[in-house]
């Protein structure tokens, strides 16, 4: 519960220590793991041998991003996932309760609503189908806080070092 981006480095830190995997290493940082390797670059560079970012989250609200990149970005999302990142950025502590009341949509993601992909996303989902994906059930095993709600907090929320 009192996870940072700093404790999460030097959780990433240790893991390499204890693994001896030598002085420096290289960190791959795929989708919501971007918060991870961002981290890594801001607290621990001297351990860094390379570091590679795939398909990293985007939050709107990083003030290195071009005002006009990230206003668009954030316009181009359904109304729907605006308030939850807003929520999420701006009181983290209300996303379970705004993904979960009735009053107004929650999140696409929290919803499974697909309509937020692509045409080609959504025919490439309905190709796979389940069976390809034998770690759904696990997904969210710990519940939907823990999935969802802390992805959307980490890929929106306000990150110590941004």
């Amino acid at each position: 519960p009192n996870r940072t981006p700093k404790s999460l480095v030097l959780d990433i830190e240790e893991l390499a220590d204890q693994l001896s995997i030598g002085e420096k290493f290289y960190v791959i940082g795929y989708s919501m793991g971007g918060q991870a390797t961002w981290g890594c670059i801001k607290y621990i560079p001297h351990r860094l041998a390379g570091v590679a970012l795939v398909a990293p989250a985007v939050n709107y609200w990083w003030k290195s991003l071009p005002l006009n990149v990230s206003t668009q970005g954030f316009n181009s999302q359904p109304k729907r996932n605006q308030w939850a990142f807003r929520v999420a950025h701006y009181a983290p502590w209300l996303l379970y309760w705004w993904n979960t009341q009735t009053w107004f949509p929650g999140s696409c993601m929290a919803n499974r609503d697909l309509s937020v992909l692509s045409e080609p996303d959504k025919d490439i989902m309905s190709k796979l189908g389940s069976s390809t994906r034998p770690y759904l059930a696990e997904i969210r095993q710990q519940g939907i806080h823990e999935s969802m709600n802390r992805d959307t907090i980490v890929g929106f929320g306000s990150w110590e070092f941004d």
